[in-house]
């Protein structure tokens, strides 16, 4: 049976704007039906069309079921139908979201509801009836015949196809869930692994860094620090003896001369003096 005319099922955008579970909106459609029952249906799917024919038969328990159900409607959805509304007719009329809570509140689901849907234990089986008592006997001391037998049953029968029409509308919303937030998944997914590449290198730099800090944050080695200064103190006196030499051949001025190589010199003593001192 396909039903057309309720808002949140025209489209998957209504859906899952709708804020209605699935039961929810079973349960709506169902009740509106049986309050206003259709003048022409057409039912489309080959199990439900089947499991119609097989109940045609019994017009007097249909009114009676559909008469105890309406008496086990809950209280709000019996006064939305005395102020001559339905939960299906408040999804036709209101679109605005507040309106679609408000009808989501009056189409809340009770126990009673449920069972009203769950076909009844049955209180005979007739198909027994035509039965010999060898095939009795052979039902109830054979398993697997006797779960054959139970499978066959119209109200299983029920059962499994409600089950299935469930777990179909569920598929049917799981898949459309993952079309819709497919594209947005894989963009994050690329925006993760960029970072992901980025954290990396920054981790690998600081990985660096860090040593060359410790390097430079650690105390000196004595030894280390008197090698240098040696060097530093001959590469002082090379530099004075050179300015020496430049003077000799070219005669300069007397007192940037002596300016010069004072400080050198000076250098190259306090350099001895600090690698001396060090090394006692």
């Amino acid at each position: 049976m396909k039903v057309i005319g309720y808002p949140p099922i025209v489209s998957d955008p209504s859906w899952n704007s709708s804020n209605i579970t699935l039961g929810d909106a079973v349960y709506a459609v169902i009740h509106h039906f049986q309050l206003n029952p259709p003048n022409v249906m057409e039912i489309l799917d080959v199990n439900l069309k089947r499991l119609q024919e097989s109940l045609s038969g019994g017009g007097g328990t249909k009114n009676n079921s559909a008469a105890s159900s309406a008496a086990t409607m809950p209280a709000s959805y019996q006064q939305s139908v005395a102020n001559g509304s339905s939960p299906l007719q408040n999804g036709m009329t209101n679109e605005k979201q507040s309106q679609r809570q408000q009808q989501h509140e009056e189409a809340a689901v009770t126990d009673d509801e449920v069972n009203t849907l769950i076909p009844s234990i049955p209180a005979s089986f007739p198909q027994l009836q035509s039965m010999t008592m060898s095939e009795i006997k052979h039902l109830l001391n054979n398993e697997s015949a006797f779960e054959s037998f139970i499978q066959r049953t119209p109200e299983v029968i029920t059962l499994n196809e409600i089950k299935q029409s469930i777990v179909d509308a569920n598929v049917g919303t799981a898949q459309s869930n993952i079309l819709q937030y497919k594209e947005k998944v894989d963009r994050q997914s690329i925006d993760i692994t960029t970072l992901e590449k980025e954290l990396s290198s920054k981790l690998s730099k600081y990985e660096t860094l860090n040593i060359d800090r410790e390097r430079i944050c650690r105390p000196p080695d004595g030894k280390e620090t008197v090698k240098e200064l040696n060097r530093a103190k001959k590469e002082a006196y090379r530099n004075s003896e050179t300015i020496a030499d430049d003077w000799v051949e070219s005669g300069d001025n007397i007192h940037e001369f002596v300016e010069k190589f004072m400080e050198e010199r000076i250098l190259y003593h306090t350099r001895a003096a600090k690698a001396e001192r060090l090394s006692l």
